[in-house]
C-alpha cells in the first residue's frame, strides 16, 4: 500500500537508496532516505491503521508539515540519518523551505538560535530592537530590549553568549554561499580518502558581502556618477539581472532573496537622475505605490515597525481616481499624523 499524499507531487515511495530503523517518542520506525517512514506495530498490542504501512505522511493543514499520527516525519527522517543532535536540543530545517520535502539531503540540524535568525521577519525584529544594528546583538546579545512589550517570544535570545551569536551568523552566511546538506557531506566524507581534500572542497571560497568575520557590514557605496538617464536605467537593469554568487542554485531561498533585495535597494538609493524640465500641468497625476498601509496604525499613521515615524499623503500606498479623492487622502492622513504628535 502506497501513501502518496505529498503536496500533490507524485513520488514513487520505493525509489530510495538507503533504509534504516530508529526509535522516536516510544515508537519504532523504518525510515527511507526519500522521506518515507513505516511505523512498526507494538508487540503484544492491536495493530493500528498506520502500522506496517510505508507512507510519506499526511500534510498538516495548519503548519504544513507531513505527519504520521502526531509525529512530524521530517524529525524522524533526520533522527534516523543525520548525526549531530545527540543532546536533543536542535531543530530540523528544510533547506528549500518546502515542509513537504523530507528527503534526507533537504534536511539539516540547526540550533534554536540559527533557526530563528534564518527567519527574515525575526531577523528584522532583532535588528530593530538592537538599535538597527545586528552587530550589537552579535557582540552583546543581552542588548536585545522589548520596547513595546510585544516581543517576549524572542527575549530568550538575550541569554545566548556572544560566541553562540557569532557562530550562528557565520553559519547563516555560509549557507547563503554553498549547499549545506549534512547527510550529503557526511556520505562524501565517508568515501573521500584524503580528509584534507574533503575539507578544501567544502571551504567557503568567497566571503559573503553582508557577513564578514561574523559581523554584518554595509555594502560599499558606488562613487561613479551616472551621466544620463539611459545609463541610470541600465544600472537598475544590471542590478536586477546580475548573476548570483557561486553555487546560487543551492542557496537558502531566504538568503537569496535578502541578497537580491539589498543589491536592488543599494542601486535605487544611489541612482542619479537628471531633471530636464517640468511636464505640463495637464499631465500631472497622483503617484502610485509607497508604504504598505498594513505597516501603519490607521488612527495615527505611525509606523508599526519604527516608533515615532509617521507617514501621510502620497508616500503611502493608497491612490484613487482624480477628482479630489487623493487630496482628501492627503488631508486626512496628514491630520491624523499631526494630531498624534
Amino acid at each position: 500500500m502506497l501513501n502518496l499524499n505529498i503536496s500533490n507531487l507524485m513520488v514513487d515511495i520505493n525509489e530510495y537508496t538507503r533504509e534504516t530503523t530508529c526509535e522516536y517518542k516510544g515508537e519504532v520506525y523504518s525510515v527511507r532516505d526519500n522521506g518515507a517512514v513505516m511505523r512498526h506495530a507494538r508487540e503484544g498490542k492491536k495493530t493500528r491503521k498506520l502500522d506496517n504501512v510505508w507512507t510519506f505522511g499526511t500534510k498538516d493543514k495548519a503548519r504544513g508539515y507531513m505527519m504520521i499520527s502526531s509525529h512530524r516525519v521530517h524529525i524522524i527522517v533526520a533522527k534516523a540519518f543525520i548525526p549531530g543532535n545527540e543532546d536533543g536540543k536542535m531543530v530540523v530545517d528544510h533547506i528549500d523551505t518546502n515542509r513537504c520535502n523530507n528527503r534526507v539531503e533537504n534536511l539539516r540540524w540547526l540550533t534554536r538560535l540559527e533557526n530563528v535568525l534564518l527567519n527574515e521577519a525575526t531577523l528584522k525584529r532583532v535588528t530593530y530592537l538592537c538599535g538597527g544594528d545586528i552587530n550589537k546583538f552579535i557582540e552583546n546579545p543581552s542588548c536585545l530590549q522589548d520596547l513595546t512589550g510585544s516581543n517576549q517570544d524572542i527575549m530568550w535570545m538575550r541569554t545566548v553568549t556572544p560566541e553562540e551569536a557569532r557562530l550562528a551568523m557565520e553559519h547563516i552566511s555560509s549557507w547563503a554561499k554553498r549547499p549545506i546538506s549534512s547527510y550529503k557531506m557526511m556520505k562524501e566524507r565517508e568515501t573521500t580518502k584524503d580528509f584534507e581534500d574533503w575539507l578544501k572542497k567544502h571551504e567557503i571560497k568567497e566571503t559573503n558581502p553582508f557577513f564578514r568575520n561574523g559581523k554584518v557590514e554595509k555594502q560599499r557605496t558606488s562613487t561613479e556618477e551616472t551621466n544620463s538617464d539611459k545609463e541610470a536605467w541600465e544600472e537598475v537593469q544590471r542590478a536586477l539581472t546580475a548573476p548570483r554568487t557561486e553555487q546560487a542554485e543551492y542557496q537558502n531561498p531566504m538568503m537569496k532573496e535578502l541578497e537580491e533585495r539589498k543589491r536592488l535597494a543599494h542601486t535605487i538609493k544611489n541612482l542619479k537622475l537628471t531633471v530636464l524640465r517640468f511636464r505640463p500641468i495637464s499631465e500631472a497625476v497622483i503617484t502610485s505605490g509607497g508604504v504598505d498601509v498594513n505597516e501603519l496604525s490607521p488612527k495615527t499613521m505611525e509606523s508599526k515597525l519604527c516608533r515615532n515615524l509617521y507617514f501621510a499623503g502620497e508616500v503611502i500606498d493608497v491612490d484613487a481616481y482624480t477628482g479630489g479623492f487623493n487630496l482628501q487622502i492627503a488631508f486626512s492622513t496628514g491630520f491624523a499624523a499631526g494630531n498624534a504628535q
